[in-house]
């Protein structure tokens, strides 16, 4: 499914609103944030867009004052995760890899991450690098997660930096050391751009 630019502009909006709902200390702020998501998104999930629908459900299970069940709101945000995830939601794939993980499907947790990181996700591809280095639901194949890994920190995803910034530092995972570019790693640290966890 092609998103509008439109629609590309409304969901990078409410990802922005619920991300500052987590550090509202205040839940009268916090559900004012909410019903604005909620407003931005219902014509996208009405359409059927698929990140729309979870970010809805998702949204809804946050309220402090809600009619519905917290364990309906619950069941709904994650049917809507896995069908935006099965759409092929990037984003989707590795919060759904994520709740795999911590219910201990180490497997289901590595696929759907994988998908993610093949698709680009920063975040995904320095978890996806880590399971294979570790062979956390899959076969362990250190090669691999080290290509995945240095995808992520040249997208300068935070924890990938440190990792590459450190390997090249110790002469770990199979690299020499090697002081100046361990250096250049660790000054990315303090870009403005920088992904973080």
């Amino acid at each position: 499914m092609t998103q509008s630019n439109e629609s590309v502009e409304i969901l990078g909006e409410a990802r922005g609103l619920l991300a500052a709902v987590t550090l509202c200390s205040c839940s009268d702020r916090a559900d004012v944030l909410l019903g604005w998501v909620v407003d931005f998104l219902t014509p996208l999930a009405a359409a059927e867009d698929p990140s729309a629908v979870w970010m809805l459900a998702d949204a809804k299970s946050q309220f402090s004052e809600s009619e519905v069940d917290p364990d309906v709101a619950e069941r709904e945000r994650l049917s809507a995760l896995m069908e935006a995830a099965i759409s092929g939601v990037t984003e989707a794939q590795f919060i759904a890899s994520l709740h795999f993980f911590d219910l201990g499907e180490k497997a289901r947790s590595f696929e759907l991450c994988a998908q993610a990181a093949e698709a680009g996700h920063a975040y995904a591809m320095w978890c996806h690098g880590l399971d294979l280095i570790s062979g956390v639901g899959c076969e362990r194949n250190e090669q691999a997660g080290l290509k995945f890994i240095e995808k992520a920190a040249a997208q300068k995803f935070e924890g990938a930096i440190r990792f590459m910034a450190d390997a090249l530092a110790l002469g770990q995972h199979g690299f020499e050391v090697d002081s100046p570019k361990a250096a250049e790693w660790q000054r990315l640290l303090s870009s403005p751009d920088l992904i973080r966890y």
